[in-house]
């Protein structure tokens, strides 16, 4: 339970590097749009997906290559003396890594489909996959089976993955919408 705590709290804290690239996208996106240049979507979705690579490789060295001065922040000694714990604590760190990758691609491709008006779709994607990649499956591996608690990042990361896999469909759906009509709005606005 503390090995996951401590995952937790860390990626609290990233999300705010994710959150800030969406809300960034989503600003460029509505300008591109709203001056009908759909065309230059993609290339600011590439610079954004170049960004979190960035951001996940420089990531890499303080959670994957010196994790323990981030450990001992949140262990003691004793702590970090039980059997297993720091090696658990390890392992939940790689797949945290993995988890800020999937979910910084997800919501970049969300902030395009925000600045698209598109947040329908994206409500009913996220809620059923969390449901029923995330939700419902740690439900039953973890409280009902006794499962590792591992497990938790290992589905987070399914459920960013397939919420990415999604959002890119419905993205490349309506660029090639509007690549078809480019005079016409994305959407109309009532005077």
């Amino acid at each position: 339970a503390m090995a996951l705590a401590i995952t937790q709290s860390l990626s609290h804290l990233l999300m705010f590097t994710t959150d800030a690239l969406q809300k960034g996208v989503t600003s460029l996106a509505a300008n591109y749009l709203g001056a009908k240049r759909a065309d230059l979507l993609s290339k600011t979705l590439m610079s954004a997906v170049v960004l979190q690579v960035i951001l996940t490789f420089m990531l890499a060295l303080p959670l994957l290559f010196f994790p323990k001065p981030i450990i001992a922040l949140f262990l003691t000694n004793a702590s970090m003396d039980q059997p297993g714990l720091a090696a658990f604590v390890l392992l939940a760190l790689w797949w945290v890594w993995v988890y800020f990758f999937a979910d910084g691609l997800t919501w970049i491709i969300a902030g395009a489909l925000a600045a698209a008006k598109d947040t329908w779709f994206m409500m009913i994607v996220n809620v059923s996959c969390a449901w029923l990649l995330a939700i419902a499956p740690m439900y039953w591996l973890i409280t009902r089976q006794g499962g590792n608690g591992l497990l938790a990042w290992q589905l987070m990361v399914v459920y960013c993955t397939a919420d990415a896999g999604f959002f890119y469909w419905r993205y490349r759906i309506k660029i090639a919408r509007l690549a078809l009509v480019k005079e016409a709005p994305l959407y109309s606005v009532a005077t």
